[in-house]
């Protein structure tokens, strides 16, 4: 498999309709004009994006049609290198092979963002220099609740955390505690090329009741 580099940001940076491919496009395919409009929300990026699978419904190509923020891309290329088709999806209605769909993030991105990479993509990936120690309401300490959540970072070249959303939220009331930690997290920046470049970071954190 072929894949180049960098795939995500830098392309979108140079051109407005940038292709991320993870291998080349089937000659087959025929490209169909997407009938999507880009919308939405005040406080939302979003992109459409165009997909190819095989016979196994697997992702081998991809591309962003329209984007609201260059640093979508790397959201869109986590999104579809981690996830495949529903079985359910699959036989409830065949899907064809080059589909477009809509795909949205909230809150919005820094508006000055350059490139973005994926974790996997770097030769040295971030390392936490400070961590803190969320600071959960006695309201919830008190019921004996325990919780996890994901988050979505955006870590610059610098190490700061500029963007922090929710990936998976905690029912026990732990996501708001959570984003206002990771916000004041720092990190040793990831690395490519031999040099520090910003990076989208997975963190999750788990909370347990005080014994």
């Amino acid at each position: 498999m072929k894949t180049p580099a960098p795939i995500f940001a830098l392309a979108l940076l140079i051109t407005p309709l940038a292709t991320l491919r993870s291998d080349p496009a089937p000659a087959s395919v025929e490209q169909p004009a997407s009938e999507l409009k880009l919308t939405h929300k005040k406080n939302e990026d979003a992109a459409i994006v165009r997909v190819t699978l095989d016979d196994n419904q697997d992702v081998v190509d991809y591309q962003v049609l329209e984007h609201t923020h260059p640093a979508i891309a790397a959201f869109v290329a986590k999104k579809l290198k981690s996830q495949r088709t529903p079985e359910a999806q699959r036989a409830r209605k065949p899907i064809p092979k080059v589909f477009d769909f809509q795909f949205s993030i909230s809150p919005a991105l820094p508006k000055n963002l350059g490139p973005v990479y994926l974790v996997a993509d770097l030769e040295k990936k971030p390392i936490v220099k400070k961590s803190v120690v969320p600071n959960v309401p006695y309201e919830i300490l008190g019921r004996g609740a325990t919780g996890r959540v994901l988050l979505d970072l955006i870590i610059s070249e610098t190490g700061k955390v500029v963007y922090c959303r929710i990936n998976q939220p905690s029912k026990n009331g732990f996501n708001a505690c959570a984003l206002d930690a990771a916000k004041d997290f720092k990190f040793q920046p990831g690395i490519k090329d031999g040099k520090p470049v910003a990076c989208l970071y997975e963190l999750p954190m788990t909370f347990t009741a005080p014994e």
